[in-house]
């Protein structure tokens, strides 16, 4: 017998357990002696994300689990439950991956025979989901009851006894009165009227016409619904509600208790504004045509005043328009409202909204006045507020500034047409100067002396119709050629004024074009003078430089204001570099062809020039130079002193880069890049050749040969750079061929890359036996790699040997 019942009550066991783990709810029993959990079933790890062998093990991980705003209300009840076996919670869990879960928790009693509380067992259920269903649900009927109180259409919803049942805040507001819903709809305070007039109305002007009479009850909106059983869209009723005038449009549709008609809900706006809008539209339609037909634009300004006066909220409306100077704007067609305004503001300048809205081409408002641009034409203004109708006083304004254009359209045409003549008159402008250049440069190519440039290019510009006279100037600005104008002439033009700088002057000084473009407004009073009687307005000079030094410059004089446009600029700035070109190539071909060579010595006290800085004190010695193509000198010296000394003084000098110790033997041989201007400079601008410079003391004696007609400037070069004095001077007779002559005629193959590396090879020890540097370590210094070093260092030994052997 006790077998049997011990095998029914593990049956019952089996069961159970087969029942609970199986479930998703989360099934719990608590025993009220030991306060804690004696069973729970594998739900318990899904919902709580914690192994059920936590549980076992330390009950308090149930309380942690809770969360901290919940915890302490349930741990109550979970003391009271032991007491009462009774538990019903709702409360959130943490589970340890941070997620919250909603939980509703239950508990029962379980007793014995006796009535004694021997269990507390329960069911946890997760309802996170229903939570987030129930909060979304409440969100969305809050959304809909703001939606259905801040519409600004008014809702109504009726029942099949016409009782209203719903009415939002709109309809209220609009109705004027409180609590309708449960109201009979017969005492909803509105007139639903009939009419065939569409264009809309006002209380002003029709309060109720005669002809306007009530709408039947048949024809309302709410027996049309219930008659049709379906939807009806925009009936628009001129109706009285809530004491005012309106304009509605009403949409409606049925409601049904399966088949049987049980009510209508009603969406009804206020369209009003619109209906205005309408027959202001149709106002401003036909004041464009109107417009359109203007024949002046007094008659347009007028037309628009009295269409706003008219058709639109605004009494007082004025036009204004630029007055013929420019300067202001003056009222041109005003409503008689508006005349105080205008009296007050007969004449508008600079500042205020008016004068604003004309200059930025918009809309400007001050208070109750705002101005609206005409385009070019002028403003519209209105005094007053009516917030509503001003787009539509733009769009006249729009249809305003169309038709001022229309009768400005001839004027316009004709100002297009002049402007295309001054283009065309321009063009054939620039084409003369153009060709006048191209004319002077095949005459430049066959001078064969600085005087005859000077001559060509003179009696070329004079004979030019453009132009009046011409003449051109040394490098100190004294004329030396002229044409159109005698000598005695030309000097009271140029001379220098109080107050006043002539051109010529100004371009020698700045080396750049200088343009005086009215003479009779810039000059002195004596040079306007001999600018009335020489009949010349303008003039231009332009420098005649080559590279850096400057061989005078040229002055060209027109009998018009403006002669000299800044295209014509450019084209005179190019003329006085192809002049300055022309007379260096004449100048250098001279000196090839000359018998002489003068050899100069100068002195210069400079302890700041560069050899004297290198020296210090040391022995220096001069080896050679290379000219580079951007303007900078590759130089070779030996200096008689310590390396780390001679690196530091390069350190500190702005113009020297590069710097390559190439033999380090007590002398330091060095190899640097230096940028003009320096020492070395005026002597490689003049074609000059150093024979010997040694620095001591910080003093400078530099021997130089040069051409005979390349002293003058060689000198005054350094004078005006330098404390040097010329204390030698030996001109001598070049002997037929020398070394000099032949290693020209040698290398006059070469080009200037060929050369370059030609001559830093030679001085660089390259071609020495042995060889003090390789040809790996010149590439690397000159920036090439070794096979285009090669490439090259054999292609300028093949063109020199060609020359010497052929």
């Amino acid at each position: 017998m006790v077998a049997r019942e011990r095998e029914r009550l593990r049956e019952h066991e089996r069961a159970f357990r087969r029942l609970t783990e199986n479930a998703t709810e989360v099934f719990w029993i608590a025993d009220p002696d030991r306060e804690g959990a004696v069973y729970v079933n594998p739900a318990f790890e899904e919902v709580w994300g914690r192994p059920c062998e936590r549980f076992y093990e330390d009950h308090g991980v149930l309380i942690e689990s809770i969360h901290p705003e919940d915890r302490t209300r349930v741990k109550r009840a979970i003391d009271r439950k032991y007491e009462s076996g009774e538990f019903d919670e709702t409360y959130r869990i943490q589970r340890p991956d941070g997620e919250v879960r909603w939980i509703h928790d239950r508990g029962f009693p379980v007793r014995d025979s006796a009535g004694d509380l021997v269990n507390v067992a329960g069911i946890a259920t997760d309802i996170t989901e229903r939570k987030r269903i129930g909060s979304e649900l409440r969100r969305q009927r809050d959304r809909i009851e703001r939606v259905v109180e801040t519409t600004p259409v008014m809702l109504l919803v009726m029942d099949a006894d016409r009782t209203i049942t719903f009415a939002n805040e709109r309809a209220t507001a609009m109705a004027g009165v409180e609590d309708i819903a449960g109201t009979p709809f017969e005492e909803f305070p509105w007139e639903l009227l009939r009419s065939d007039d569409s264009s809309g109305g006002s209380p002003d002007d029709r309060p109720w016409p005669d002809d306007w009479a009530a709408v039947p009850p048949d024809r309302r909106p709410f027996a049309l619904v219930r008659e049709l059983g379906e939807p009806v869209y925009d009936l628009q009723y001129p109706a009285w509600i809530g004491g005012e005038f309106r304009w509605l449009s009403i949409n409606g549709a049925p409601l049904f208790d399966g088949a049987e008609f049980d009510g209508a809900v009603f969406a009804i706006e206020d369209v009003t504004e619109r209906k205005r809008r309408e027959r202001a539209l149709s106002a401003l339609h036909e004041t464009s045509r109107e417009m359109m037909r203007a024949e002046s634009p007094a008659e347009i300004y007028e037309v628009a005043v009295s269409t706003v006066d008219d058709s639109l909220p605004f009494s007082r409306v004025a036009c204004y328009r630029l007055d013929p100077g420019g300067y202001a704007l003056e009222p041109v067609a005003h409503s008689p409202e508006a005349a105080g305004f205008v009296e007050e503001h007969d004449r508008v300048e600079d500042g205020g909204p008016i004068w604003e809205a004309f200059v930025g081409g918009g809309v400007e408002r001050d208070g109750e006045c705002t101005a609206i641009a005409l385009g070019s034409h002028g403003v519209l203004v209105l005094v007053g507020r009516s917030e509503g109708a001003l787009s539509l006083v733009r769009v006249l304004c729009d249809n305003a500034e169309a038709a001022l254009d229309r009768t400005d359209r001839e004027g316009v045409l004709r100002a297009q047409s002049e402007a295309l003549r001054r283009t065309n008159a321009e063009l054939e402008r620039l084409n003369d100067v153009n060709d006048l250049v191209r004319d002077l440069t095949a005459a430049l190519v066959r001078a064969t002396s600085r005087e005859e440039i000077a001559a060509t290019v003179c009696e070329r510009l004079a004979a030019a119709e453009r132009y009046r006279f011409a003449w051109i100037g040394d490098e100190t600005g004294t004329p030396t050629a002229c044409a159109g104008i005698t000598e005695s002439a030309l000097a009271a033009i140029e001379r220098p004024e109080s107050g006043y700088e002539p051109p010529a002057a100004r371009a020698l000084e700045d080396g750049e074009p200088a343009i005086d473009g009215d003479l009779l407004d810039a000059a002195h009073p004596d040079q306007r003078a001999d600018a009335l009687s020489k009949d010349y307005r303008s003039v231009a000079a332009v420098p005649l430089s080559y590279r850096d030094r400057t061989y005078g410059v040229l002055s060209v004089y027109a009998d018009r204001d403006d002669a000299f446009r800044e295209d014509e600029r450019e084209v005179f700035a190019e003329l006085g570099g192809t002049v300055g070109y022309a007379i260096d190539a004449v100048e250098t071909r001279t000196a090839l062809a000359s018998d002489g060579v003068t050899e100069l010595r100068f002195s210069i006290a400079d302890r700041e020039a560069l050899p004297a800085r290198l020296a210090a004190g040391a022995r220096l010695e001069h080896r050679g130079l290379v000219p580079r193509p951007d303007g900078s000198i590759r130089w070779f010296v030996a200096v008689d002193a310590p390396v780390e000394r001679v690196r530091e003084t390069v350190a500190e000098t702005e113009r020297v880069e590069g710097f390559q110790e190439i033999v380090t033997d007590g002398t330091t041989l060095i190899e640097c890049v230096v940028h003009p201007p320096c020492l070395l400079s005026p002597f490689v601008e003049h074609g000059a050749t150093i024979a010997d410079l040694t620095a001591s003391g910080g003093e400078v004696t530099l021997t130089a040969a040069v051409a005979e007609t390349d002293v003058r400037a060689l000198s005054e070069a350094l004078e005006s750079r330098y404390d040097a004095e010329l204390v030698r001077r030996c001109d001598r007779e070049r002997p037929p061929r020398t070394r000099e002559e032949r290693c020209v005629e040698a290398t006059e193959g070469l080009t200037d890359r060929q050369r370059e590396i030609l001559e830093i090879a030679h001085l660089s020890g390259y071609f020495e036996t042995p060889r003090r540097i390789t040809g790996a370590e010149l590439a690397e210094r000159l920036g090439v790699n070794r096979s285009t070093f090669h490439r090259t260092l054999r292609a300028a030994e093949q063109a020199t040997f060609d020359a010497l052997l052929e």
